[in-house]
C-alpha cells in the first residue's frame, strides 16, 4: 500500500477486495495507534490513513459501478440487452451489502448511506415502471409496453434487495397481457391473409418479431399463408388462360385484365414483406420470385397470338378487324403496362402498327391493278371500300 501511495498509482479493484483483511488491518493499526512509542503511533497514523483512502477509493469505484450498471440494467435496447447488466449489479449490491459484516470498512465505504440511496433507487425505478407501464398498456402502445417488459424481467433479480417480489408480480402481470395481444396479432395475421391483405399481415407480424412465436400460432400462419399464395398463382394463371383468343377479338371487358392486375399486384405486396418470405418453404418461394416472368411469358404468348390473327385479318384484306383487333391489343396493353416486359411484343406492337397505318401504299405497290383477271379474287372496289373503313 505504501508503495502504491509513493507513486500515485491508481488502485486496481478488478479483483476480489478482500474486506477481512482490510478490516483487521484498519482494527491493528488503530490498536497501534494507541502505544506509547511516538515513531509507532505515527507509522499507525500514516498506515491508517493510506488504508483508508484505499478503502474508501474502493467505496467509490464501486458506487460508480453500480451507478453504470444502474443505467444500463433499464436501458432495453442496450448492446447484449439489459439482463447481464441487472445480474451484475445484483452482484455488486451484493458485494456492497456483504461489507457490513467488517464494521470498519462498511464504515469507511459509507455502506448504510450507500445502500439505504440504491434502496431508493431501485424502488423509485420500481415505481416509474409500473407508471409507464400502465400507460403503455392504456394506449395501446405494445410495443414499448414490451420494451419495459424486458428491462422488468432484467431487474426482477433485484427484488431481494427489497425483500419482496415486486418486479417478478409486475412482469407477471403485463406479460399475460402481452400473451393477449399477442394472440389478437395471429388473429390480425390470418384474417389479412385469407383477404391476401399480405401489407397488413406483414406490418402485424413485424410488430411482434421480437417475441416468441407459439408454434401452433406459426404453424397455421405457415399454412395460411402458403395456401393462399399458391391460390392465387393458380387463379391468375387460370385467368390469363382464360384470355387465350380472347383480346383481339375484343369478346372480354376490362374485368379479368383488372383482376389480373391486382393479384399480380398482391404477390409482389408478398414479396416485399420479407418477415411472410421468411415463413415459407423454398418451392414457395422460388414459385412467387419466378411468378411475374412466368405471367409475362404466357401473356406475351397471348399478344403474340393475337398478332398472328391481326396478320390473318390482313392477309384477306379484312382491314377493319385487323385494325379492331389492333386496338384491343394495345387496350390490353396498357393495362397490363409494367407486367408484360417482352421485347417481342413491343416490337410486334411497332411492327403491326406501322403495317395498318401503310396498307394504303403497300397495297397499291403489291397489287397489280393492270391484270383483269385478278379482278374476281381482290376486286378493287371492295379494297377500297375496306381501305375507307380504317382511313
Amino acid at each position: 500500500i505504501s508503495e502504491r501511495e509513493k507513486n500515485k498509482q491508481t488502485y486496481d479493484f478488478s479483483g476480489r477486495f478482500d474486506g477481512s483483511i482490510a478490516n483487521n488491518a484498519l482494527l491493528y493499526v488503530i490498536q497501534c495507534e494507541k502505544v506509547g512509542d511516538t515513531q509507532v503511533k505515527r507509522t499507525a497514523i500514516e498506515t491508517n490513513g493510506i488504508l483508508q483512502k484505499y478503502i474508501i477509493e474502493y467505496g467509490n469505484f464501486l458506487n460508480q459501478e453500480i451507478a453504470r450498471l444502474y443505467q444500463n440494467a433499464q436501458n432495453s435496447e442496450v448492446e447484449g440487452g439489459p439482463l447481464q447488466y441487472a445480474h451484475e449489479l445484483n452482484v455488486r449490491l451484493e458485494e456492497l451489502s456483504s461489507l457490513k459484516i467488517f464494521p470498519e470498512v462498511f464504515d469507511c465505504v459509507k455502506g448504510v448511506e450507500t445502500i439505504a440511496h440504491w434502496q431508493g433507487k431501485v424502488t423509485d425505478c420500481y415505481v416509474t415502471l409500473n407508471r409507464t407501464m400502465e400507460q403503455h398498456h392504456s394506449r395501446g402502445e405494445s410495443e414499448n409496453l414490451r420494451k419495459q417488459l424486458v428491462v422488468v424481467h432484467a431487474l426482477s433479480c433485484l427484488d431481494q434487495i427489497r425483500g419482496d417480489t415486486r418486479f417478478c408480480d409486475l412482469y407477471i402481470k403485463y406479460q399475460s397481457g402481452i400473451n393477449q395481444d399477442l394472440r389478437e396479432a395471429y388473429k390480425i395475421i390470418l384474417s389479412a391473409i385469407s383477404v391476401c391483405g399480405y401489407a397488413a399481415a406483414g406490418m402485424t407480424l413485424s410488430d411482434i418479431d421480437d417475441q416468441p412465436l407459439n408454434q401452433k400460432a406459426k404453424k397455421q400462419i405457415v399454412h395460411d399463408l402458403q395456401s393462399s399464395l399458391v391460390k392465387l398463382m393458380k387463379d391468375t394463371k387460370c385467368k390469363v388462360h382464360w384470355l387465350y383468343g380472347k383480346i383481339e377479338r375484343g369478346t372480354i371487358n376490362d374485368i379479368p385484365i383488372e383482376e389480373i392486375v391486382a393479384n399480380i399486384e398482391k404477390i409482389r405486396t408478398a414479396l416485399n414483406q420479407c418477415n411472410l418470405m421468411d415463413l415459407l418453404d423454398g418451392k414457395t418461394k422460388r414459385d412467387l420470385e419466378n411468378f411475374q416472368d412466368e405471367i409475362d411469358k404466357m401473356l406475351s404468348d397471348i399478344i403474340l397470338k393475337g398478332f398472328a390473327s391481326i396478320e390473318t385479318y390482313m392477309n384477306n384484306d379484312n382491314f377493319t378487324e385487323a385494325e379492331e383487333g389492333m386496338d384491343n391489343i394495345g387496350a390490353a396493353q396498357r393495362a397490363l403496362t409494367g407486367i408484360i416486359a417482352s421485347q417481342e411484343v413491343i416490337n410486334k406492337t411497332k411492327e403491326f402498327r406501322e403495317k395498318l397505318d401503310t396498307v394504303a401504299k403497300d397495297l397499291t405497290i403489291q397489287t397489280d391493278f393492270s391484270i383483269v383477271d385478278k379482278y374476281f379474287e381482290r376486286p378493287p372496289k371492295d379494297l377500297l371500300a375496306k381501305l375507307k373503313q380504317v382511313s
